[in-house]
């Protein structure tokens, strides 16, 4: 079997393991049950995202601790558009906040440039008040 085959035989597969293993569960409630059961964080989330709901899996990752998986995932939902985003803005000012240095030297320098950058889309769609660009720009001094 050539590598072309190889890698179309392995996508296919990993296509439909999924959904046979979908068709074990009589709901997505229950499906997501044994998920969460087994602390499957990653394929809860998928099943989240497969069925739109955007805002639930950003939700788990972001209870997770994984802040910038959730604030790409926020930005991507569709179905409150301005809830997710006051939501983005909420945790951006906050781990701005955390991570802001007063005088140190911030550690983490990679963490505080992304949140900058979903800052700036937070911005443009116009859900920050004057105050809270402030806040922003105070952390970034």
């Amino acid at each position: 079997m050539t590598i072309s085959k190889t890698r179309c035989a392995f996508r296919t597969l990993r296509l439909t393991i999924p959904r046979k293993a979908h068709r074990l569960f009589k709901s997505v409630e229950e499906e997501l049950g044994y998920l969460e059961e087994r602390s499957l964080y990653d394929a809860q989330v998928n099943l989240f995202v497969v069925h739109g709901q955007k805002r639930e899996a950003a939700d788990l990752y972001l209870s997770e601790g994984r802040t910038q998986e959730a604030l790409d995932l926020y930005l991507q939902d569709n179905s409150d558009v301005h809830g997710s985003l006051s939501k983005v803005k909420q945790i951006i000012l906050k781990n701005l906040w955390q991570l802001s240095p007063f005088g140190i030297t911030p550690i983490e320098h990679g963490r505080m440039r992304d949140l900058l950058e979903h800052a700036k889309d937070v911005i443009l769609a116009g859900v920050m008040d004057d105050d809270e660009k402030e806040e922003v720009r105070f952390c970034c001094a």
